[in-house]
């Protein structure tokens, strides 16, 4: 027994190191795939409608944020592995420049409603929740403008399976909105 003692803990350790390399990757495997009839749900298919790539024009009005304004956004949507968020790597094109934002949508199972992530490369970031009614997506968030909390709803009505018509509005009090910038946006066939 006492030669087997060096085998033995060379056999263990080199099993040690297997399930340390092959089991983390295992995981990983086993945590993008879902498990056969545990796909994701109805809900979150409902979000495929974003995959693809998206350009169009945004059109800023005049507001107490600042002057009117046109833009050119562009992004490429795809899910993320698993199949449950679509994450968007937009480009937007201003006339004094270029920004670039990632948005992540998904679903949120416990509250049923709908998640919408963004973070720019101003440092600024941005999420909200929201409801699909038929062909129009309608997020509701907070933000705040000069220091104040405000209320925030972003829109995207489908007309079409590549034509989106987008909106953002903002409110102070929940009741009174103010659109702050509007656009149509096209999937590339």
């Amino acid at each position: 027994m006492e030669k087997l003692k060096p085998c033995l803990k060379i056999a263990l350790s080199a099993v040690a190191i297997c399930i340390c390399v092959a089991a983390p990757a295992g995981w990983i495997a086993v945590a993008e795939t879902p498990s056969a009839g545990q796909g994701p749900g109805p809900e979150v298919q409902k979000l495929g409608y974003f995959v693809g790539k998206w350009s169009g024009a945004v059109e800023v009005k005049a507001t107490q944020l600042g002057p009117a304004a046109k833009f050119i956004e562009a992004a490429d949507s795809d899910w993320m592995p698993g199949g449950s968020f679509i994450v968007m790597n937009w480009t937007e094109t201003f006339p004094t420049g270029t920004g670039t934002t990632l948005m992540v949508l998904g679903y949120d199972s416990t509250e049923k409603l709908y998640t919408f992530n963004t973070f720019q490369n101003t440092g600024e970031a941005a999420s909200a929740k929201g409801t699909v009614d038929g062909d129009t997506w309608t997020f509701k968030g907070t933000s705040k403008l000069d220091g104040k909390p405000v209320q925030s709803r972003f829109s995207m009505k489908e007309l079409s399976p590549s034509l989106c018509a987008t909106k953002l509005e903002y409110s102070a009090d929940g009741a009174n909105w103010t659109t702050v910038m509007e656009g149509r946006i096209t999937k590339a066939k």
